[in-house]
């Protein structure tokens, strides 16, 4: 019998045994669930037969399948094999999420779950803040939230996903002023989104004190009029179904100690009331953001969290506490039922909705940096020159790669299926560097499903650039390259070491090769002599150097002063700088460097009886052994593709 007719009784018994069973309504992946209308091959339960097709309608204990003749074949579900009946019932379960009334997202915009409750009788209105009503905080009864980190702990939710956008690339001219030493930010929330766009400026003067707010709809191309305070609110975060906004207001740098609370309705900005957030007279808010169930989780510069409860007539009652232990903000999963922040080397996973633990994530290295992907199935974590990439089902490590970011704090977003890190997009799947972006204005931005907004405040007016990215340009160029072609160095690779340490002592020599050889071994590479990568190492004197010393009146014996007038006697020192660097090139061109140079210090301990020109000639000295410590990354990219196929500059007339 031949292959063709095998397959075709095979689906025609399969069809039969559908008939009669029992039917329930079927679900069709459209929408937020269209990922799962892709076409696929699918297979029974022995794996002899085979078909290609995509997911029609799924049931409970059915399947219909279309094939590429646009011919319909429906499957009981237990006949398909384990791989495709994981796959359909993951539909099932993210279909049922989708229709859940505790979605912000499901069935377009209902009725705005983050409202706040009827007003309070005993509201105050104070004028100092703009003619926003004051309620009290209610913090009695505070319980904690539950968190015990354990090995492999995992009882994490998979999050509702963000449904997928339809917007436009599009540049926006809107009538909201940036004046001078004022400050913008931007926000967004909703499935259009809705866009919050925020101009504000704090002053020791009270009657320069100012914030405006503009609402801005992608879909109807509408901006609400503006809308203006005597107090410098500054937008903290939009609600996840665009309906509420909170801000801070700004007692300088960006925090405060007071939050305002703001519905959004028919395009228009309408405040709620304001309440204090914090304990101590200090104590300021770093970070807030909406949780289901009209809540709201806030972090404060001692590193606590609270979770509001927003429904309380008599004011937001705070309902849980904990510790952070370390990070003054998280990050979010689209609808908030997960927060997610670094604990040390480790990542937490909280649930919101239960106020406890679900999630421990083990790490050798702490991540500085994570980020939440739009459907909620994928956290990626940044630590210098690294992405490593986790299941939100499984809590698993996906892969991980290398990136050519060393520093620390990062632009680190998801946009779409790529990863913003820098200003570089990285295409995950092949682990490629796509494209450089440049020009993205810090603080002014936003990232929401595939697309960046952007605002670029001129004194009488903002623009709003929506785009698609990466944009269409860079995905073509990147389309043909090969992921493993764009590697200089990768762990298993040769290098050359070339020694430049003729001015240091021996010891510092010794020291210094032995540095060196220990790194390499670290990194994975090998040393060759004829390797094409050099590696230059080098320790040397640099010209001598003078430095004043002055005594201070309690600031320690000795401190160099920056500024101001120094007291009390100076005392002049002479030192010779050393210089340590690290440099590794390919065909002569320099592909990454690292190094320090050893000076005199800006403040002297001294030891008892000593001097300070002592003092200082016992601390400048050169550290072969310095270089083991030194960051260099395993993966080195080559010139041409460190900052991707190319670059754009982002500008309020698009992208040149």
């Amino acid at each position: 019998m031949s292959y063709s007719k095998q397959l075709t009784r095979f689906c025609l018994a399969l069809t039969a045994l559908a008939t009669s069973s029992i039917a329930i309504q079927a679900g069709s992946p459209t929408g937020a669930l269209s990922k799962y209308a892709e076409s696929r091959s699918w297979s029974n339960d022995t794996g002899q037969f085979r078909i290609d097709g995509k997911l029609q309608s799924a049931e409970d204990n059915k399947v219909k399948i279309l094939k590429s003749d646009n011919r319909v074949i429906t499957v009981p579900l237990d006949k398909l094999s384990e791989e495709d009946q994981k796959f359909v019932n993951e539909f099932l379960a993210a279909e049922a999420k989708q229709e859940s009334p505790a979605n912000p997202f499901a069935g377009g915009e209902k009725a705005n779950p983050f409202a706040g409750g009827q007003p309070a009788s005993a509201m105050l209105n104070d004028p100092s803040q703009g003619g926003i009503p004051q309620k009290m905080a209610v913090v009695g009864g505070v319980r904690p939230i539950t968190a015990s980190p354990s090995p492999g702990l995992w009882d994490v939710k998979p999050p509702f996903a963000l449904p997928p956008l339809k917007l436009h690339d599009t540049i926006v001219p809107l009538n909201l002023p940036k004046p001078f030493a004022s400050k913008l930010t931007i926000g967004a929330g909703g499935r259009g989104p809705t866009v919050v766009l925020n101009n504000y400026k704090q002053s020791h003067r009270q009657e320069e004190n100012i914030s405006r707010f503009v609402i801005y709809d992608p879909v109807t191309e509408q901006a609400s009029p503006i809308v203006e305070y005597n107090q410098p609110w500054k937008l903290m975060s939009v609600a996840p179904n665009g309906g509420m906004m909170v801000a801070v207001r700004d007692n300088g740098w960006g925090r405060g100690s007071d939050l305002a609370l703001f519905k959004i309705e028919d395009n228009q900005l309408k405040p709620l009331y304001w309440f204090n957030a914090v304990a101590g007279d200090r104590e300021e808010i770093y970070w807030a953001s909406f949780l289901p169930g009209n809540r709201l989780a806030t972090i404060s510069s001692e590193k606590l969290v609270i979770i509001w409860d927003l429904n309380n007539p008599a004011g937001p009652k705070a309902v849980y506490q904990g510790s952070t232990g370390g990070p003054k903000k998280a990050i979010t999963s689209p609808a908030g039922e997960l927060m997610i922040f670094p604990a040390g080397n480790n990542i937490a996973v909280v649930d919101t909705i239960n106020a406890k633990l679900a999630g421990w994530i083990e790490r050798e290295t702490a991540p500085t940096e994570l980020a939440l992907s739009s459907d909620g199935r994928t956290l990626a974590a940044f630590h210098p020159f690294a992405v490593t990439l986790y299941s939100m089902e499984t809590g698993a490590e996906l892969k991980k790669f290398a990136v050519s970011h060393g520093f620390s704090e990062v632009n680190f977003r998801w946009i779409g299926d790529h990863l913003m890190v820098g200003n570089v997009v990285y295409d995950v799947q092949r682990e490629l560097a796509i494209w450089n972006y440049q020009g993205l204005p810090d603080g002014y931005d936003v990232y929401y499903g595939d697309y960046h907004l952007a605002a670029f405040g001129e004194d009488k007016r903002t623009t709003l650039t929506i785009f698609k990215l990466p944009h269409a340009a860079a995905l073509a160029a990147a389309e043909n390259v090969d992921p493993l072609a764009v590697y200089a160095m990768r762990p298993g690779d040769g290098v050359k070491v070339v020694f430049n340490l003729s001015g240091a002592p021996a010891q510092v020599q010794q020291d210094a090769q032995n540095a060196v050889q220990a790194k390499i071994d670290e990194l994975g590479w090998v040393k060759l002599d004829n390797a094409v990568t050099v590696m230059e190492i080098t320790v040397e004197p640099l010209k001598q150097d003078t430095q004043d010393y002055y005594v201070r009146k309690g600031f320690g014996p000795f401190f160099a002063p920056s500024f101001g007038q120094p007291t009390g006697p100076k005392e002049t020192v002479t030192f010779t700088p050393w210089k340590h660097s690290l440099v590794i090139k390919v065909g002569g061109k320099q592909i990454y460097s690292t190094g320090y140079t050893r000076s005199a210090p800006q403040n002297l301990q001294l030891k008892e009886n000593e001097s300070p020109q002592a003092a200082v000639n016992r601390i400048v000295q050169p550290d072969g052994k310095s270089f083991k410590t030194m960051k260099v990354p395993p993966h080195l990219l080559k010139p041409e593709y460190q900052g991707g196929m190319g670059s754009s500059r982002l500008t309020k007339a698009g992208l040149n």
